[in-house]
């Protein structure tokens, strides 16, 4: 019997009362034809289907849409439709339209303030759920069957079946993890070459036995002629009196099988092992997800990376990147080189003075003190002629209308009497003139220590206290200030201290000692010096860019070398799988039925004939590798018909967790919460995920997941509430931080199953605004402590994605302020990359990488730890820009991460520049020029570049 499955809609009339749960239909609307896959067998479309209907008023809509089903063949009268599960659980009979000769599912609803509302506890198959059904057509006593599957719109069906088997394999890995203590990705390299090999020195034992099978005396009733003698059988003998004279009388009949236990337990791994690599063939899923995912991060650095570096590669896949990074190196190499040079030039100059006063000046005990809030604004200058000369001075921050280094007080001694001046001036003018190296190094040791206190604890305040004898001018005689000088007309007073020796210098109220080798101190002293000295800046930079870049082509090298290895392990899961059915093939195996599954234990064959001991022994091997008897059969990896929200929120919260453990270095206190997890939602009970919890921890650092927390709340960004009377909100996910058991504060995050290139910019716009930023972002919790580290939202659309990874818009709304009027338009400077969206898939998850490290590294401000892979002994080269500001260069000694952390000429704020930058960059192929996510700074070099292209775009 033939049907044909079309997309329709259907109006019901919402004047009428509730029949059943249901409303009667007023009109339905045939739009679309439904395909059939021939090599499937089934009839396919999608959920969130959507297509174009005529309102009553005329007008053209573009709606979801719903299956109905027309008979091409037969009475309608003597036919009824279903749809049901398929195990046939849940059966449900459809309704006949007489008007378009359509059956349909009926919608259910219910009543919310007054007015009839869809059921959205009951939805119609396939409208928000994906998954297969069975299309059941009774025409009397005959029953046909067909297949109707709603693949999820959104994402692919790829991606989909992709995230149903990394389920599995995460839940396997956890349970492997636990039991081998061997990590995911040593075992990941060499398994599927070990199974090759186990699976090669197993044939030969199968094969033999298959030919010369053990057997066992098995019994059956059987019908037989009666002969004499026979063994006495209590039921023969009853036959042969009920029916005498008949041929064949049922008797009990011995005979020899091969479908012993040892045969039987062979065959079931055999199995067992052809179910664990369709998971991991070439046209898997999941096989080939997993190379699209090296793919995509290998997009993403290259469409960042220096458009240089871009040049030379050419092409993304299959390039020479061995030939790349040795022009690299090289050029390092170089710089290295011209640094070392411009150090030793500088290192050659630092002479000190001769001790010589001139006429009427006289050297003062002097103490100094001052206080530093800031880095910036501090003016340093170095001179080598005649001699060393070094100098600081105080600089004035409008904003703040403050000086960053303010001075405190001073005191001298004078022909024995000491003297404390609070002086009349916020400013003071430092000149070391010392006769000795020790003093200038000390004096540019004492300004990195005070930055390196400031950079850990911004909002403090350094004492900087210097003891020495200054240079004062007899001429100026002011007992109680002899170091001010008046300025005309103005009660403020100019204080300079030119420095003769330096005896200590002390921050916060450490004396800095300098080191006992003086060729070390003079080593130490240029390098300091060197942070002034404009050449040495620029060369620093290109070695700094250089570094990035050979970083990014190591990257590069690797993941191509990840891609290819998988390629390569698909290509010999696919042998096994051949060779697998070779030897299922054998007649011994073919005949073999199983029944239950069989645990992996020895017997007296297994331990004493050499085939079966050869095999047994192999088993084992397997169970070490892989853990076959984890696995779930194809049967029961078939999940129930799911709405795809909930495998993609469930699939985000294991596969985050899984990567932060698998990947970047993380443990978890207790896998069995995660395995549950995963467990439930697989498991007949469908979801029952509700206030799961678990940690992870990395030294000093522990993570508290949350899933589907009720959060009760004082405030959002749109209401207010009373401490009565909460209100309370329920994101996906949140994580809690902490640090020595510090909470750090809290992370949201809230997962979107949408389309967002389908939809429009102004979608994704209006999911920030309202979930990320208001929703979450800005509520204050009733009983909740810690302030909100970041709130975003992951959604599951690649080319929005791909597009805003680009531009550096996923990690963060506030370079768009212009695009959430009204919501970062007040932001201040703890809003930089609070809010925004990532994507994530098993294609993609390069972008939550990013978005970690951002949050650990920007918005926590550990950014001296390698988030990449965990590592704390990360090595920090430290200096000063010529500004003022600190910068690091930092480079991790286990995986070779290296990254820079600067700060905005603007208004100093920091900065991190990466190999994937999570910063917006001023160029989207130049991965050195960042636009500050903070103050914006770096916006109008954009703008300039942008004009430069117009004006060269009208000229030509």
């Amino acid at each position: 019997m033939k049907i044909q499955p079309y997309m329709i809609h259907v109006d019901y009339d919402f004047n009428e009362a509730l029949s059943n749960g249901t409303l009667p239909v007023e009109r339905v609307q045939v739009v679309d034809k439904v395909n059939y896959d021939h090599d499937r067998e089934c009839w396919y479309t999608f959920n969130y289907y959507r297509g174009k209907i005529q309102t009553k008023h005329g007008k053209m809509k573009n709606e979801i849409l719903q299956t109905g089903f027309k008979l091409l063949e037969g009475d309608p009268e003597n036919v009824s439709l279903y749809l049901a599960s398929m195990d046939g659980s849940n059966k449900r009979e459809l309704y006949y339209d007489e008007n378009e000769q359509i059956w349909l599912e009926l919608s259910r609803f219910g009543k919310k303030e007054g007015k009839y509302v869809y059921d959205s506890n009951d939805w119609v198959s396939g409208v928000v759920f994906s998954g297969t059904v069975n299309i059941l057509i009774e025409e009397n006593d005959n029953v046909f069957s067909e297949k109707l599957v709603f693949f999820p719109s959104g994402i692919s069906q790829r991606d989909y079946e992709a995230m149903l088997d990394d389920l599995y394999r995460i839940r396997q890995d956890l349970i492997s993890r636990k039991k081998t203590n061997v990590s995911v990705s040593t075992r990941s390299e060499r398994t599927s070459q070990r199974i090759k090999e186990i699976l090669d020195e197993i044939e030969r034992p199968i094969r033999l036995i298959s030919d010369n099978p053990k057997g066992e005396l098995s019994f059956t009733w059987d019908f037989r002629k009666a002969e004499k003698p026979a063994r006495f059988h209590p039921r023969t003998e009853l036959e042969k009196e009920m029916n005498p004279g008949k041929e064949k009388y049922l008797t009990f009949v011995n005979h020899e099988t091969s479908a012993i236990f040892e045969n039987k337990l062979i065959k079931q791994e055999l199995l067992q092992l052809k179910y664990y690599c369709d998971m991991y063939s070439s046209s898997a899923p999941l096989r080939q997800t997993d190379k699209e995912q090296k793919v995509n991060e290998m997009k993403s650095l290259f469409e960042k990376i220096n458009r240089n570096i871009h040049r030379m590669i050419g092409k993304v896949e299959g390039a020479d990147y061995n030939a790349v990074k040795i022009k690299v190196e090289k050029d390092i190499s170089d710089i290295k080189e011209k640094i070392e040079k411009q150090k030793q030039k500088i290192s050659n100059g630092l002479k000190p003075r001769a001790t010589k006063l001139n006429k009427g000046y006289q050297e003062v005990d002097v103490t100094i003190s001052c206080s530093i809030s800031a880095f910036n604004l501090i003016k340093k200058e170095c001179s080598f002629q005649p001699y060393l000369k070094t100098m600081i001075r105080s600089g004035w921050d409008k904003e703040k209308g403050e000086a960053h280094l303010a001075f405190d007080k001073y005191s001298y001694v004078l022909n024995g009497q000491t003297y404390t001046v609070n002086p009349l001036s916020y400013f003071i003018e430092i000149e070391n003139c010392s006769d000795f190296l020790s003093d200038h190094w000390k004096f540019w040791k004492s300004l990195h220590e005070v930055i390196e206190y400031l950079e850990m604890n911004p909002s403090s305040e350094v004492n900087l206290k210097i003891t020495g004898q200054a240079v004062w001018n007899k001429k100026h005689f002011d007992k109680l200030d002899i170091f001010g000088i008046p300025q005309e007309g103005k009660v403020n007073r100019d204080y300079k201290f030119i420095l003769a020796s330096i005896s200590d210098i002390i921050v916060n109220g450490e004396s800095i000692m300098p080191p006992a080798d003086p060729t070390v101190m003079q080593q130490e002293l240029a390098r300091y010096i060197q942070d002034l000295d404009k050449v040495t800046e620029d060369l620093k930079q290109k070695q700094a860019e250089n570094q990035i870049n050979l970083n990014t082509v190591n990257t590069l090298a690797q993941l191509e070398v990840e891609k290819k290895n998988l390629t390569y392990e698909g290509k010999v899961i696919d042998k096994v799988i051949e060779k697998i059915n070779e030897l299922l093939d054998l007649p011994l195996l073919k005949e073999i039925q199983l029944g239950h599954f069989e645990p992996l234990i020895p017997t007296q064959l297994f331990l004493h004939d050499p085939n079966y001991q050869t095999i047994w022994r192999l088993l084992q091997s397997l169970e070490e590798e892989v853990g076959l008897s984890l696995l779930s059969n194809p049967a029961q990896r078939k999940i129930r018909v799911k709405k795809v929200e909930q495998l993609y929120e469930t699939w985000c919260l294991v596969k985050v967790l899984d990567t932060l453990t698998s990947n970047l270095g993380w443990e978890f206190e207790e896998a069995d919460t995660i395995v549950e997890c995963i467990n439930e939602f697989l498991g007949k009970k469908g979801k029952s995920l509700d206030r799961f919890k678990t940690s992870i921890s990395q030294g000093a650092w522990r993570i508290d997941f949350h899933y589907e927390p009720k959060i009760y709340i004082l405030e959002d960004g749109k209401k207010k509430y009373t401490r009565e009377e909460p209100g309370y909100r329920t994101p996906d996910y949140y994580l809690s931080i902490y640090k020595d058991d510090f909470l750090i504060g809290h992370v949201y995050l809230d997962a979107k199953h949408k389309n967002f290139k389908e939809q429009g910019r102004e979608a994704l716009t209006k999911e920030i605004i309202d979930t990320s930023i208001d929703k979450y972002g800005k509520m204050i919790p009733f009983e909740m402590t810690g302030p909100t580290l970041g709130s975003f939202i992951v959604h599951s659309d690649m080319v929005t994605g791909m597009e805003n990874e680009t531009n550096g818009e996923n990690y963060y709304a506030y370079y768009n302020r212009d695009e959430f009027p009204g919501s970062l338009d007040r932001a201040d400077d703890n809003e930089a990359h609070k809010y925004g969206a990532i994507y994530l898939l098993p294609s993609a998850l390069h972008s939550f990488k990013n978005l970690f490290r951002m949050i650990m590294e920007f918005r926590i401000g550990a950014h001296k730890k390698c988030w990449n892979c965990g590592c704390e002994e990360v090595h920090i080269e430290q200096h000063l820009t010529r500004s003022g500001y600190p910068k690091y260069y930092l480079t991790c000694p286990n995986c070779h991460e290296f990254w820079v952390k600067v700060h905005c000429s603007h208004k100093g704020h920091k900065i991190i520049k990466h190999t994937n930058n999570y910063h917006r960059q001023v160029l989207s192929d130049f991965s050195w020029y960042i636009v500050c996510p903070t103050c914006g700074d770096g916006f109008e070099i954009e703008d300039r570049i942008e004009q430069s292209k117009i004006r060269s775009s009208n000229a030509l």
